[in-house]
């Protein structure tokens, strides 16, 4: 960035001397992708008599913006820059509308008549405009879906170029260590080794000259966490009472019944077949509550993805 900064205004040195020689300062600044920027002139005070000039340079010519003679008649734009440029005549500052990249350049302002004890001497100030995209929100892509012993976490970004990239699990910043292996300018976070105490949320943070991102993902480790685990058990324990309940219902009509007519078979079965079903319920019914429990999480401070559970099988 600084390289071409510095390569900028030699440039420019090189296409108007004068610039050089008379400029009182240069400014770097930074422009969203389809929105506006104000571009300030740095002016102490405009005056009648004065003659101001906006100009666009590149590596080919110097395009003209507007001229303004302060005092004579109002401000004149060129063609291109007329339905997408205002002007403020109290600072002689241009704010420049739907800015595209190839607006990205050198803007240069130059004041004739703006010292009063030296007529002729040229008040000049550059502003160097770079024009950035804002970033989209990212996407978070974990390979393999159900991790074994590895896994990698790519972050994805459409639209926009990221400056800077950075991984959070929880509220910590993730490096390079043992387990955490960063790669392609820190896109990809990959995990060697995973154990239960790695699941949990993982945020990506981009960022760039004028826009910051946020994305979070959940890692599972081993496919099931805590609550999850206990939620497989129950219904699977509620489902197998439900399927030996169904089976007593078949046996006291179609067997006990024809064979066991004393009172007390009866009665014995039908014991059975409601404790059966009491603990079918109850299954069922610790089941629901783990699941609204686990429902009831709150997501993590970064980021706005689902809200799976937020406790691993870690004891």
């Amino acid at each position: 960035m600084w390289f071409r900064t510095c390569f900028a205004l030699a440039w420019v040195s090189q296409v108007c001397t004068q610039a050089t020689k008379n400029s009182e300062t240069e400014k770097y600044i930074f422009g969203p992708l389809h929105n506006s920027i104000l571009l300030s002139g740095n002016v102490r005070k405009i005056i009648d008599g004065q003659q101001l000039q906006w100009s666009f340079l590149d590596r080919s010519h110097k395009t003209l913006i507007l001229y303004h003679p302060v005092g004579v008649r109002p401000a004149a734009f060129t063609s291109y820059y007329q339905h997408r440029s205002t002007y403020y005549v109290s600072n002689g500052s241009l704010e420049l509308h739907r800015l595209e990249m190839a607006d990205s350049g050198i803007y240069q302002l130059t004041i004739q008549g703006y010292y009063s004890e030296a007529p002729s001497k040229l008040f000049t100030y550059l502003v160097i405009l770079d024009v950035k995209e804002i970033l989209s929100t990212p996407l978070i892509v974990q390979d393999p879906t159900y991790v074994v012993n590895s896994v990698q976490l790519s972050c994805i970004v459409r639209n926009g170029r990221p400056r800077k990239l950075l991984w959070w699990k929880g509220n910590e910043q993730v490096n390079n260590s043992s387990f955490y292996t960063l790669g392609a300018d820190n896109s990809t976070l990959s995990i060697k080794n995973v154990k239960e105490t790695h699941c949990g949320f993982y945020t990506c943070t981009v960022m760039n000259e004028i826009s910051q991102q946020n994305i979070s993902h959940f890692l599972i480790v081993n496919g099931i966490q805590f609550l999850h685990k206990r939620i497989l058990v129950t219904s699977v324990v509620a489902l197998v009472s439900m399927a030996m309940s169904f089976a007593a219902i078949a046996f006291i009509i179609f067997f006990g019944l024809k064979k066991y007519k004393a009172p007390k078979y009866q009665m014995r079965l039908t014991i059975a077949f409601l404790c059966i079903e009491m603990k079918c319920y109850v299954c069922l019914l610790v089941a629901s509550v783990l699941c609204v429990f686990d429902g009831g999480k709150d997501a993590p401070e970064h980021g706005t993805l689902a809200r799976p559970c937020r406790h691993c099988d870690n004891g």
